[in-house]
């Protein structure tokens, strides 16, 4: 099927190892924590962007939150809109998402059919575009197809509290878009990855303080018991 197809590619793109000179991957920049590597792909104008970082949270930890997508659009100023349309059951959902672009690009939006599932010590969310009856076409939005893109995140050797978290998108706006907006475009979601990674850290410190909180508190004293 083509969700096999997607699938096993977003997998290879993200367990290659863009250090090896024949992987064809091309780096671009680290920032906030973030490597980011870009590759060319001979049947697209449109390159795929590859971003990486540590997750400070275990595998199953990072999956319930990035499954939490409001919290996750909040977190980046250029998603107007994140939500799940449908739940397909076995790991499956529709999402819709609309997107700024900066000018004089005009917004964007898609409709994307995603699979995401866990294990201890391994979770992946993969997607790509699909049409659905209740996300027609919007005014004030061109509606974008997402070749390819996905997580893929594995438990650190070692030390399952952390995990490795890559990153890859491929995707063609449609209409009349300068490459280098959609490609700058790319980089910026790959960016958004530092303030996922932030969150969740800031929300897993903030659990483990209640945590510790509670086990600290001083029951009042019985006076029956003197």
């Amino acid at each position: 099927s083509h969700f096999g197809t997607v699938h096993s590619q977003v997998h290879a793109l993200c367990s290659s190892n863009p250090d090896d000179p024949n992987s064809g991957w091309e780096y671009v920049k680290s920032k906030h924590g973030i490597k980011i590597f870009k590759k060319n792909c001979p049947s697209s104008p449109f390159i795929i962007i590859r971003a990486e970082t540590i997750m400070a949270a275990s595998v199953r930890e990072t999956f319930e939150f990035l499954r939490n997508l409001e919290k996750v659009r909040t977190l980046d100023s250029a998603l107007a809109e994140l939500k799940r349309i449908e739940d397909l059951g076995a790991g499956r959902s529709v999402v819709y998402s609309a997107v700024k672009l900066p000018w004089p690009a005009s917004n964007r939006d898609f409709v994307c059919e995603n699979i995401e599932g866990v294990a201890d010590d391994y979770g992946f969310c993969v997607g790509h575009s699909v049409q659905h009856h209740a996300c027609p076409e919007r005014k004030g939005y061109v509606r974008g197809h997402v070749l390819a893109s996905g997580y893929l995140y594995r438990a650190l050797p070692g030390d399952n509290s952390q995990c490795r978290m890559v990153f890859v998108a491929q995707v063609d706006p449609k209409v009349c878009v300068p490459t280098k907006i959609v490609n700058l475009a790319t980089l910026h979601n790959s960016a958004a990855l530092a303030k996922i990674r932030d969150a969740l850290h800031k929300e897993k410190k903030r659990k483990m303080a209640e945590l510790h909180s509670h086990s600290h508190q001083v029951l009042p004293r019985n006076p029956l018991i003197g």
